[in-house]
Order: C-alpha cells, then structure tokens, then sequence
C-alpha cells in the first residue's frame, strides 16, 4: 500500500471518529479529549526525554505520572463545567503531582530545570490547550455545541489540504526554510484565503454554531496563522529531538502530534478572540 493511499484512509477514518464523537454529547468528547491529552502528552515527553540521562524504567514511571496528570487535570475541567464535585480528584490530582516530585528527587541525575521543562511544557502545550476545548464547547450558555468544535477542526482541515495543494502548484518563495521547506508563502496565502471564505459560510452549514459569519472569519484566520505557527512549532522540537514524527500510531501520518498540532496552538487564541468579544 502506497504513502499516499495509507494516509487517505487514516485520514478519513480520523475525521469520521471526530464527527462521530462530537455528536454523542459533552461527556463522549470530554474522555475523548483526555485520551487525546494521554496521547498528546505520552508523545510530547517522550521528544523531549531524548538526552535524558534516567533509566528507562525512571523515564517510563515520571511519564505515565505526567501524562496522569494531564489527563486528569482535562477530565477535573470536564466535571467542573458541568457542575459535579471536584474536591476529591483535585486531592487525587495534587497527589500526583506531590509524587511526580518526590520520583523525580529520588532517582534524577542531570540537569532538573532543564527536564522538568520538557515535561511542564506538555502541561502548557497540550493539557491547557484541551480544557479550553471543552469550555469552547459549551460557549452558548453552557449548552453543549458540538458545532463550534467541529468549525475550528473544518477550518483546520480547509487550510492544511489548501496549503499543500496551492504550495505544491504554486510555491515558490519557502515559508521557514530551516524548520519546514516544504510549507510555502505561496500556499499558506491563497489558502488562508479559502479559509476564510468557508469561514465565512459557517452559520449556513451549522445552524447552531455559536459565533457569527464575522466571529467565524475571523476564527478562520486565527486558524490559519496560529494553526502554522503550532505546526512549525511541533516540527522545530521534532527536528530538536532527531525524530521525523511524533509517533506511528497513525499510519501515513505519523504521531497524534503530527495531526493535533495546529488544534493545540489555534484553541487558546479562539477562546482569546470569544472572550475578548464577549467584553465588548
């Protein structure tokens, strides 16, 4: 089976599960999203645990305390929004964070800001990023809005197919030559174009969309700036940590890091742009 034909069916079968998903309810994409944040995480620590000088059995035991501990952190935000008790998983959660640092004074030898750093920024990059998601869900009065999530992804997909098509035709002039020859300012132009323009369209194709056709072009362009810029940052710590992808757990792709990286830069600045507006 040839490259391209595996990462059409991923492909397709990945954006099937996430349409699927989003529309079985708020607690069917709130574990979905911690599965993604255990994912996400598991990846992230493991490019930046390269030249960790820890045991494997020391690497193993802080990463699945960390990716515990992002993971937990989106499901406690989960409960939050709809209104259960959290008392006891922050307990639980603090608990896990108190323990990750007792392992880490036991058996680390090397340079701790250094390696803490790889690991916080996996709290930061992925863990933040995703509990956001959840709140940008529920943006309509704490009705769940499987539509809102579904935009940011539809406007994700636009770009990035139309910025390979464009920059494969029409490229010329590379965007960052240093980190990724491949993207051009040919192509990230005339797709941020298309972009908006389906931006724009959104209200017709999802009724219940939370945002208006300006909220939503302007949502296009975020997703489009901020959507490369995560994908360049993803490719500046893979290129950092001598990996091509992030993982193999998507054939044709790669790694959840390789697919999910413009989501993770795109959602802080979308819910940035709601909450800004929502002031005015």
């Amino acid at each position: 089976m040839n490259n391209l034909l595996k990462r059409s069916i991923t492909g397709s079968i990945l954006v099937t599960s996430i349409i699927v998903m989003l529309f079985l309810g708020f607690r069917v994409f709130t574990l979905f999203t911690m599965l993604l944040g255990l994912g996400l995480s598991a990846e992230l620590i493991g490019l930046t645990q390269v030249d960790s000088p820890q045991k494997k059995i020391h690497k193993t035991l802080t990463k699945l305390g960390f990716v515990f501990l992002s993971s937990s952190c989106i499901g406690i935000v989960g409960l939050h929004i709809v209104g259960a008790p959290i008392d006891w998983p922050l307990l639980l959660l603090l608990a896990v964070f108190l323990s990750f640092f007792c392992m880490h004074v036991i058996f680390y030898k090397g340079n701790s800001l250094s390696y803490l750093a790889g690991h916080f920024l996996a709290l930061a990059y992925v863990t933040l990023p995703l509990c956001l998601s959840l709140v940008l869900s529920r943006h309509d009065g704490g009705q769940f809005r499987p539509q809102n999530i579904l935009g940011i992804f539809l406007l994700l997909w636009v770009f990035d197919s139309s910025a390979y098509g464009f920059g494969s035709v029409f490229g010329k002039r590379t965007l960052s030559p240093n980190i990724s020859p491949k993207k051009t300012v040919e192509g990230f132009g005339l797709a941020l174009v298309v972009t908006l323009a389906i931006g724009y369209m959104i209200p017709l194709l999802f009724v219940k969309a939370s945002w208006s056709a300006l909220d939503w072009t302007v949502i296009a362009t975020i997703t489009g700036v901020f959507g490369t810029l995560g994908d360049l940052f993803a490719s500046s710590i893979k290129r950092g940590a001598g990996a091509k992808d992030s993982g193999k757990l998507l054939p044709g792709h790669g790694g959840l890091l390789d697919r999910f990286d413009s989501y993770l830069m795109t959602i802080p600045w979308v819910y940035l742009y709601t909450q800004a507006t929502a002031l005015l």
